[in-house]
């Protein structure tokens, strides 16, 4: 069955040309066009690794695996391959959320306190599951949990203990009024269902969602788990190419993030989430695809996404996660009548949102992009190499190659910070240098290129640059901020 019990009516509103369904798309195969695409980026500065499946409510219109799960031991990645799943894991969160709603066993808008008994007599225990659930909590985005997440314990880490860290906590703004993303909302809600349920969080998915689809490939993933066909994670790092990415104890982010599935388990996941009237009745489901702020609904965002400069917009469901050596994805298109699932082992290396522009206008029949080399990834690589003179030498030949190379401030900035905590300042300030030279628009780049100089004792150039900043950005707080480093004395 379509989704049509879906509260799609504002997207659909929106809908401005014909239904065009992919599997009738006769003029060129969209098919070839996608294999085209993530051919290019196999052989690019930041490769895809990972799988793809498209689908609708019939088949799999589309499958593609690339790469190895592991690089050391070059395993190849299958349809069972276990990836972690990062923030995607929220609308299991949610949907779980609603699942107890519909049994009459949570209030959705009540106190959590009622549930979490650490939590009752605490301004946090007034806060309710709907505003957890919706990023509208005032909580601190990622307080607390990061501490258990970046480190090796002898223990895995306890809802008890974030209970009692929290306890003295308080919303930083009045719950329910604004949205602001919250890792923290979405782990202390998997604290409160274990408590109102006294079932531990793996336990109620593996009974409720888990089981019912039979996603044996699927859980909570932790630092103490032995996990067979286990996806290894990898960062590009400057310089040096592929590195294993730094460890993270998944059960600290739990709700929020701590999931791992596989491609064959995601498709049964995203079929019954997007096709199905399965595992939810129609009005709690229509509850949990309502959009409340910025268009969040309980795990997934619900909007008209531009998708590039030229105005180009698609209606869609979706929700990406990211970690480190992890990229996930999960999205609808009602236009298209498709879901898209993307599963990676590469996690920041992988330029996800410009490979998204591409996929999407392929699946619209427009005119696509291929990716091009990075040059500040390929000047980091001259640089350690053959040198700065060199690196600067081939940077300004590469960078009149358009049509293979681009330069993206983001990652010129990345690299110059990477620089200066290494302290080679001389290099980071060439980089920020040039940065500021090919973009002189730019208020981060003046900034960057202000810091660079102030580390470097040119307290001249650091305020030439700082007031160049803030002209192009008055409201730029790190310009005030070095401005006060910098101090009323000139020179160097």
């Amino acid at each position: 069955m379509r989704p049509n019990h879906h509260p799609l009516s504002l997207l659909l509103i929106l809908l401005l040309s014909p239904l065009f369904l992919l599997s009738q798309n006769t003029a060129q195969d969209w098919r070839a066009k996608v294999d085209q695409l993530i051919d290019v980026y196999s052989d690019s500065s930041f490769p895809f690794n990972g799988i793809l499946l498209v689908f609708d409510e019939k088949e799999i219109l589309y499958q593609r695996t690339e790469g190895f799960a592991n690089l050391e031991l070059e395993v190849p990645i299958t349809m069972n391959t276990k990836f972690r799943i990062a923030s995607v894991s929220k609308q299991f969160a949610g949907f779980l959320a609603w699942q107890l709603v519909e049994e009459g066993r949570l209030d959705i808008r009540a106190p959590i306190g009622q549930y979490a008994p650490r939590l009752a007599n605490t301004v946090v225990g007034q806060l309710t599951m709907h505003q957890l659930l919706t990023h509208t909590s005032g909580l601190p985005p990622n307080k607390y949990i990061w501490e258990y997440a970046g480190l090796q314990r002898p223990e895995s880490f306890s809802f008890r203990d974030l209970f009692d860290l929290i306890a003295r906590d308080k919303p930083h703004f009045e719950p329910g009024s604004r949205y602001e993303y919250c890792n923290t909302g979405y782990v202390l809600a998997g604290g409160v269902l274990e408590q109102l349920s006294g079932k531990t969080y793996p336990e109620l998915l593996r009974e409720y969602i888990l089981n019912p689809l039979d996603m044996d490939h699927t859980g909570l993933d932790s630092l103490q788990s032995l996990l067979p066909n286990r996806a290894y994670y990898y960062e590009r790092e400057f310089e040096t190419g592929l590195r294993p990415a730094a460890p993270c104890d998944m059960s600290a982010v739990s709700a929020a993030g701590g999931m791992y599935s596989s491609a064959a388990d995601m498709h049964r996941w995203a079929y019954t989430l997007f096709f199905t009237e399965h595992l939810l009745s129609p009005a709690y489901r229509d509850l949990f695809l309502q959009p409340v702020l910025n268009d969040y609904a309980y795990g997934l965002f619900i909007r008209e996404k531009q998708v590039d400069r030229s105005g180009f917009r698609v209606p869609l469901l979706e929700h990406d996660g990211l970690l480190e050596g992890s990229r996930s994805y999960v999205a609808y298109l009602p236009e298209k009548e498709v879901a898209l699932v993307l599963l990676s082992n590469f996690g920041k290396s992988f330029p996800f949102y410009s490979f998204q522009r591409q996929l999407f206008n392929i699946l619209y029949d427009r005119p696509f992009q291929t990716p091009k080399r990075s040059l500040a990834y390929h000047f980091s690589i001259d640089l350690k190499k053959q040198g700065l003179d060199y690196a600067i030498q081939q940077f300004g030949q590469h960078q009149t190659d358009t049509a293979h190379y681009e330069l993206n401030e983001s990652r010129m900035t990345e690299y110059g910070y990477f620089l200066m905590r290494r302290e080679r300042l001389e290099e980071a300030l060439e980089v920020f240098r040039l940065n500021a030279e090919y973009f002189p628009d730019s208020w981060s780049a003046h900034n960057s290129l202000a810091e660079a100089y102030l580390e470097t004792g040119n307290k001249e150039l650091a305020r030439k640059h700082c007031k160049k900043a803030t002209a192009l950005n008055p409201r730029n707080y790190q310009g005030r901020r070095l401005m006060e480093r910098i101090g009323a004395s000139g020179g160097q």
